[in-house]
């Protein structure tokens, strides 16, 4: 059999150039495990990668969050500071499966845990019947920003709404969920 024509593409898999597909981590090692905080900071690195993410989901009529107020750093692009959250964004076609979960280890997820509980408190938020609360969680998830994040500038209808994430436009980053994505945790 003559490999001369299959050499490009045989070069091209033995340096990982062709994805591996959506939903998997890159080498089928364990999932990452990060708080808000560390996958905004490193949003560049983890762009479009399936991560689990630990914080507090946050709700309103408008859409969810994930966010974490203890961060030291925010996202800042072109003098404008994002808030600390990350908009879930509902798409199964470009979520990774629920069971990735497996490949997350518990001993990080619960230092972690204990890490976002000591930055952070949990509002009881509840309109009408409905409960808008905080809640602990660990969201598997296809993480996205944009490299050149534009911030929203002016006031007002006419205003320029930027190119962030979510309601308004306000999120520097998003996560990619389905159903099974979000994990509450009570401990």
């Amino acid at each position: 059999m003559n490999l001369i024509p299959l050499l490009p593409f045989l070069l091209l898999a033995s340096f990982g150039a062709f994805p591996t597909g959506k939903g998997t981590t890159k080498d089928g090692d364990s999932l990452p495990v990060l708080t808000v905080c560390e996958v905004l900071e490193q949003r560049r690195l983890r762009n479009d990668r399936p991560v689990a993410l630990v914080g507090v989901l946050g709700s309103t009529d408008e859409g969810q969050w994930l966010f974490d107020k203890g961060c030291r750093k925010q996202v800042l692009t072109r003098g404008f500071a994002w808030e600390n959250d990350i908009w879930l964004k509902w798409d199964p076609s470009g979520a990774p499966e629920p069971s990735l979960m497996s490949r997350v280890d518990q001993t990080q997820l619960k230092n972690k845990l204990d890490v976002v509980k000591q930055r952070n408190q949990l509002r009881d938020f509840r309109h009408g019947s409905l409960d808008f609360s905080d809640r602990w969680v660990v969201v598997l998830g296809r993480f996205q920003s944009r490299t050149d994040l534009k911030p929203p500038k002016g006031k007002g209808p006419g205003r320029d709404w930027g190119t962030g994430y979510g309601h308004l436009n306000g999120s520097p980053a998003q996560l990619l969920i389905k159903d099974g994505s979000v994990n509450y945790l009570t401990n």
